[in-house]
């Protein structure tokens, strides 16, 4: 799914933060892809389904609803400018409507992870799929892999489920852990804290892709603009991404090309 020494796969968590605006979406697609994200992922589906009976709920989220026209639209213009764009579907007819739309990606949330219908569903339509671990145990994130009959169509983000997350639960370890339990298995981070830090941290230790919040203007008022990142943040952690992959090598033990003066130097100073 992704290759264990290519670029980290950045994803920009629109999420609900276009506050049910078709243009604010476009904007932040395109925005997302100035700041140097290699994908733009929104939330999928029907409030009044998502939230039986719960009408205070479905009176907050029901509000950044976009149609299924729109998301059309939105993804034709992600195609336009050449980045990947997917979605969180919450329910099965949300995964038969992004199958249909030929996304290439598909985002199973932390809520959702024990969702077994949800995840079966998944697998069936074979769209590569992304499933996030926060509130899961060990053997709860086995159960949710072993459901997909292609791991290298699986991808894991460790993830702690808290809003903003306090760094001092982060518990980045996990994402060593996961690559363990998982070897062959994309394994990366959704960063749920304030900042970049920890983002930067999971990429050295590994991380493969790497999820973050994100907005146009965080102070605007809305359910997850409080912990999303805005556009020159996002280019700031696209950019470090990058600087860290170079710092990083590919670790072999060789004498590299700006040593060479060094080491005829020592060839130099044996002789004598």
């Amino acid at each position: 799914m992704f290759k264990k020494n290519s670029s980290c796969f950045v994803i920009a968590e629109a999420g609900l933060n276009h506050g049910g605006n078709f243009d604010t979406a476009l904007k932040m697609i395109e925005s997302a892809k100035q700041s140097g994200a290699s994908a733009v992922k929104f939330q999928l589906f029907n409030s009044k389904d998502r939230f039986p009976g719960d009408d205070k709920t479905i009176s907050l989220v029901s509000k950044c609803e976009l149609s299924i026209d729109a998301f059309y639209k939105l993804k034709e213009f992600s195609d336009e400018i050449d980045i990947e764009f997917f979605a969180t579907p919450f329910d099965i007819p949300s995964i038969d409507t992004l199958h249909q739309m030929g996304v290439n990606y598909l985002k199973i949330a932390s809520c959702d992870i024990s969702n077994i219908e949800l995840l079966k569903a998944a697998n069936s339509s074979g769209i590569k799929t992304i499933v996030s671990t926060g509130t899961a145990s060990a053997d709860e994130v086995k159960l949710a892999f072993s459901i997909f009959d292609r791991p290298h169509n699986v991808a894991l983000l460790h993830c702690v489920s808290s809003y903003p997350l306090d760094p001092r639960y982060a518990n980045l370890r996990a994402i060593t852990n996961l690559k363990s339990l998982f070897p062959n298995t994309a394994i990366g981070y959704s960063d749920h804290s304030l900042g970049l830090q920890l983002a930067l941290y999971a990429r050295v230790l590994g991380a493969q892709i790497i999820e973050k919040h994100f907005t146009l203007d965080r102070s605007q008022k809305g359910i997850d603009y409080e912990l999303s990142i805005e556009p020159h943040e996002l280019k700031t952690l696209c950019a470090e991404l990058i600087s860290i992959d170079e710092s990083l090598g590919d670790g072999a033990i060789i004498c590299s090309e700006v040593e060479m003066p060094e080491r005829e130097y020592r060839k130099l100073h044996r002789e004598k």
